[in-house]
């Protein structure tokens, strides 16, 4: 959305490893109460912090907000611990002219624009290897 004309040419400038983690998979990336209480048991500031943030996003998901999804956090396991994700690779490009949908991604899911495959998207995650692997991180920081 604040500049789809550089996502263009990013996702369009031929470099060979692109790898994209969405929205819809991201949103997949949700911590628990139980990681809260794991964290905060661990008695460390570290571990108490996270637990804290963890117990605000659950309360504002009781009041209607979305759930406790970290994001970044999964974006970044993609890098470090590619097999807690599945991926597919398939031609994207992104809406910079504004015709209709300014800074829209658009996937080729049913691979039938003949576009060049020129992301490597991620479809699914391993939301418990998620969680794990986030739990140990936060204490691995200690």
């Amino acid at each position: 959305w604040k500049d789809p004309v550089a996502a263009h040419v990013v996702i369009t400038s031929g470099i060979s490893e692109i790898t994209m983690v969405g929205l819809d998979v991201t949103g997949k990336a949700v911590m628990k109460k139980e990681d809260a209480d794991f964290l905060r048991a661990r008695g460390t500031k570290r571990s108490a912090a996270a637990a804290e943030l963890i117990d605000f996003m659950l309360e504002r998901r009781r009041c209607g907000g979305e759930d406790a999804c970290i994001h970044d956090a999964l974006a970044f396991l993609a890098a470090v611990e590619p097999s807690c994700l599945k991926f597919k690779k398939f031609a994207v490009d992104v809406e910079y002219k504004g015709a209709y949908a300014n800074g829209f991604t658009y996937v080729d899911l049913l691979e039938e624009t003949g576009m060049e495959k020129n992301v490597t998207v991620a479809l699914w995650v391993d939301t418990e290897a998620f969680r794990r692997h986030l739990c140990d991180a936060i204490l691995r920081g200690d």
